[in-house]
């Protein structure tokens, strides 16, 4: 638009950094430079949109906390959309009569709710993932319009989605609402909420909980015969995509379309088709659309409930159970990282300075030891009545699956 403002950052060593909050009183774009595959670092105590009419659009940006409870604050006749950003301890208050649209988006460990909205015009949220924040994912009340498609909830302290006050529309399609402190959806008695083709499980006070409706919900179901999904097929190691045939009480039948060759598998739901305008990441090309009867052959998997997921919404981690659980998030986790923090999909890794790679690969190396090291103490602190012997048999047989024990060897030859 003519009187919108543009502003091009490039991906800088250092973050860009403001000790003040940001004020934003007229119509901004702000987006990543052409040819980025990595988001530039905004760090400030928060940001405030303000003036009716108002719209700051931003654009693959990475945006961490200056200081505790750091927010961006849209208030009234103001609007706001975030297309794939990265916002890491920052937070989305939506004040009445504004509103907001977010694609492909990412809301890490905010200090109060991931996205709170109260009195507004709307929020759509589409293809974005909330978690680990110490409130609920997404607090709405009263707001006239609430959409999310194919989103992830999971992990927050608090319930993963709440709606209350005064009813208005509200519908949840294609997404995962998982390991909530609280509940994972709780309806005020006024509200109502459609639900379809989503999941609901393992948060610890309940799926539902609250007095409102939940159309189209059924206690410990989230695939119908028909459904598009993910599902884990152990011989390869990877998710893939397929149909569900028919759905019992412990199993799922689904017919899956294997690929002869299997590539790295990031996070479906960081990692959108590239919409044309150079900013979004590429999608893993595993998908049944893209697939030719010459590419994949079809088969027939009984699967237990943990091994069928939403395609475009959820844990994309293997089963508990699974073999090449460990092989798998060896491979991939480092590419999580690089997708978590906006980088531009597997293209992108692929054609990554080998510098910065070697760093996001050191890093998820660091972070699966601490990950082994917390599970043993685990263990270890659960069995102290076991024999020491037995203790430190069980340490170094799980330290040695991860590499720790060879990592701490090739430091010992270094000196």
């Amino acid at each position: 638009k003519s009187d919108e403002r543009v502003v091009q950052l490039p991906r800088a060593a250092e973050a860009l950094i403001d000790t003040m909050k940001v004020p934003v009183t007229s119509s901004l774009l702000v987006e990543a430079g052409a040819g980025s595959l990595l988001p530039p670092v905004l760090r400030f105590p928060g940001l405030v949109v303000a003036g009716a009419g108002t719209k700051l659009t931003l654009r693959h940006l990475y945006i961490e906390a200056q200081v505790p409870a750091a927010e961006l604050e849209v208030r009234a006749g103001a609007s706001i959309e975030l297309v794939n950003c990265r916002l890491q301890g920052v937070g989305l208050k939506l004040c009445p009569g504004s509103s907001a649209r977010l694609s492909g988006t990412r809301i890490a460990q905010a200090a109060g709710a991931g996205v709170a909205g109260a009195d507004i015009e709307g929020l759509v949220m589409e293809s974005c993932q909330v978690t680990e924040c110490v409130g609920e994912g997404i607090h709405s009340t009263s707001g006239k319009r609430l959409q999310l498609s194919d989103c992830t909830l999971t992990g927050n302290d608090l319930s993963g989605l709440v709606v209350d006050g005064k009813p208005g529309e509200a519908e949840v399609k294609g997404c995962t609402i998982s390991r909530n402190g609280q509940f994972g959806v709780w309806l005020d008695s006024s509200s109502r909420v459609i639900w379809s083709q989503s999941s609901l499980a393992e948060n610890t006070l309940g799926d539902c909980g609250g007095r409102g409706s939940l159309e189209g919900w059924k206690p410990g179901v989230s695939f119908s015969p028909g459904d598009e999904c993910m599902a884990w097929f152990e011989k390869k190691g990877a998710w893939i995509p397929g149909k569900v045939k028919s759905v019992s009480s412990t199993t799922l039948t689904v017919i899956a379309h294997v690929p002869k060759k299997v590539g790295l598998q990031p996070n479906l739901s960081l990692a959108l088709k590239r919409k044309g305008d150079g900013s979004a990441p590429h999608r893993r090309v595993n998908s049944k659309t893209q697939e030719t009867a010459d590419d994949s052959k079809e088969v027939k998997l009984v699967l237990s409930p943990d091994a069928v997921r939403l395609p475009r919404s959820g844990k994309h981690t293997p089963p508990s159970w699974s073999k090449k659980a460990e092989h798998f998030q060896r491979k991939n986790s480092a590419l999580e990282l690089f997708l978590q923090e906006g980088g531009h999909g597997v293209t992108a890794w692929k054609t990554l300075d080998p510098k910065e790679r070697a760093r996001f690969q050191s890093r998820a190396r660091k972070e699966q030891r601490a990950k082994t090291e917390k599970k043993v103490q685990s263990e270890v602190s659960e069995g102290s009545a076991a024999p020491a012997v037995s203790r430190r048999f069980r340490i170094e047989r799980a330290m040695s699956k991860t590499g720790v024990l060879a990592s701490i060897s090739r430091r010992k030859r270094r000196r």
